[in-house]
């Protein structure tokens, strides 16, 4: 669909209420949940593990990989960029579309403003700068005992 569409960036967010608690904002540092003007920093890939090594361990800098044109033809990750942004922000992207209005179940809550499935007349304007590379990472997992 993004490419049928000629979308070639995506913005993601979550819910900007998902520090309200029985109607009570409760945000980090006091609670573990995000304020709405927080940005969210993850990953759109679907699956489990490393794209590029599929069912194997990616251990080693020489283990065999697939390369980014094996990657995209499996249609496991998006073709298209995403850019995460805050919730505050997203809201405002939500509210400059117009087009028909999408379906409830999009509604963060009963009390949320319809939403528009686009196009426009809002335009969205989307920077990225960034390394598109394949690199270690450390995984650190510990456990602390006691009570």
């Amino acid at each position: 669909m993004p490419t049928r569409h000629r979308i070639r960036q995506a913005p993601v967010w979550g819910s900007p209420d998902f520090g309200v608690v029985g109607g009570e904002e409760k945000w980090f540092s006091d609670e573990k949940w995000m304020p709405p003007s927080g940005v969210q920093v993850g990953t759109v890939y679907g699956k489990l593990g490393d794209p590029t090594t599929p069912g194997w361990a990616s251990s080693g800098g020489d283990c065999e990989r697939l390369s980014k044109e094996e990657v995209k033809k499996r249609g496991e990750v998006p073709l298209i960029r995403s850019l995460p942004v805050s919730a505050v922000d997203g809201e405002k992207i939500m509210m400059s579309l117009g087009g028909p209005v999408a379906e409830d179940d999009w509604k963060r809550s009963k009390d949320a403003p319809d939403y528009k499935l686009g196009p426009g007349p809002g335009i969205l304007n989307l920077s990225y700068m960034g390394q598109d590379v394949i690199a270690t990472i450390q995984n650190v997992i510990s456990a602390i005992e006691g009570a």
